[in-house]
């Protein structure tokens, strides 16, 4: 997303360089020629997954080793390399607001990290409003460093099209049910899956049966039997035929997923800068959100907010617009939602540009 959003820039000031020690993924490789950004394996400067900014003018095409690290930025690494600028990114400070999920020593080695990425970074990398005022209450005296980066999810015309060939192998795939909510988050316990259920549960006790699509790890390793225990509840209320749990998903059927569904569905308790709702955003879909503060930040169109943890209050949500709402994709909000993307990518890499150059 930051390397297309950056090839959007008119005249771009930068070039990124993606410094790598394991395979390169297929997606970057895929589109390394068509956004303009280059791969080199570097050995004496061995810094895994690291990702460099530098200045164009500062690269030659023989990426000659001494020129390319004569002046460059740094992105997204804790170390702080003499005498060259940092910038550095903190996603959220979900373990101020949620101390109870984490265990003493992570809430202590947050703390910790982060303190040294605002003592050493030139500039910091917020993700919203709402964590540029976190940081700002935690390190007061650093809070000059703060900058506001809204990251956008892109997406590709392709990804906008369904084969009668992908519709066909998705559906057999997956067993979808003709309607239903779409909830792609990871089966971590602050993703709040539980106030669905209980609410597709109290439905399904009036008689009313509504349809959840889960995709996302399983895997929590803060809450190692907490996966267990959403699937006890599902066995003991009887949901099994409500509650559709597909895991990990390859990115063309998230997004085919979530343009088939009729909303996306986020309660989450917390959240930094949500993934999904930037990919709901790009696809024009409708989006049925908790009231966190950074949701109503990031403003999709039509978006219906509720109370996370008022069961009574998403059941109404859920069978109301169980009803109201067609499945699948709307062309109109589609198109528009693609028109809309160019302009957000553009001032994503604008913005990040203007970061960047602060820094030289």
């Amino acid at each position: 997303n930051l390397f297309t959003a950056i090839s959007k820039v008119q005249s771009p000031a930068l070039i990124p360089l993606v410094d790598f020690d394991d395979e390169i993924p297929d997606l970057l490789k895929e589109n390394s020629k068509q956004i303009n950004f280059y791969f080199k394996r570097n050995i004496k400067f061995y810094i895994k997954k690291l990702i460099n900014v530098f200045l164009k003018k500062d690269l030659d095409t023989s990426y000659n080793q001494k020129k390319i690290y004569k002046n460059f930025d740094l992105t997204s690494h804790s170390d702080k390399i003499k005498n060259k600028p940092n910038i550095q990114w903190i996603p959220d400070f979900q373990h101020i607001h949620l101390p109870d999920m984490f265990s003493k020593e992570e809430y202590d080695n947050r703390n910790a990290e982060f303190l040294k990425t605002a003592e050493e970074s030139d500039i910091v990398i917020l993700s919203s409003e709402d964590a540029k005022k976190d940081f700002e209450k935690c390190f007061p005296q650093y809070a000059y460093k703060a900058r506001v980066l809204h990251f956008v999810s892109y997406f590709p015309n392709d990804l906008y099209e369904t084969t009668d060939k992908l519709d066909k192998q998705i559906k057999e795939k997956f067993n979808l049910p003709e309607k239903y909510f779409f909830l792609p988050n990871q089966f971590w316990k602050h993703k709040n899956h539980i106030s669905v259920f209980k609410a597709v549960t109290l439905l399904k006790k009036q008689g009313i049966n509504v349809h959840i699509v889960c995709t996302g790890n399983t895997k929590d390793y803060r809450n190692p039997d907490f996966f267990n225990k959403l699937t006890s509840f599902i066995s003991e209320n009887n949901i099994q035929e409500n509650i559709h749990i597909l895991g990990m998903v390859d990115y063309k059927e998230l997004v085919y997923l979530m343009r088939y569904s009729i909303a996306l569905l986020q309660p989450s308790l917390f959240e930094g800068w949500s993934s999904t709702i930037e990919e709901a955003k790009s696809l024009g879909k409708n989006c049925i959100l908790s009231n966190l503060n950074v949701h109503i930040e990031q403003n999709p169109q039509d978006s219906i907010y509720f109370d996370p943890l008022d069961i009574e209050q998403i059941s109404e949500i859920l069978s109301e617009n169980y009803q109201k709402l067609p499945a699948g994709p709307n062309l109109k909000l589609e198109e528009q939602a693609k028109k809309n993307m160019d302009k957000r990518m553009l001032e994503f890499g604008t913005t990040y540009q203007k970061y960047v150059l602060e820094t030289l």
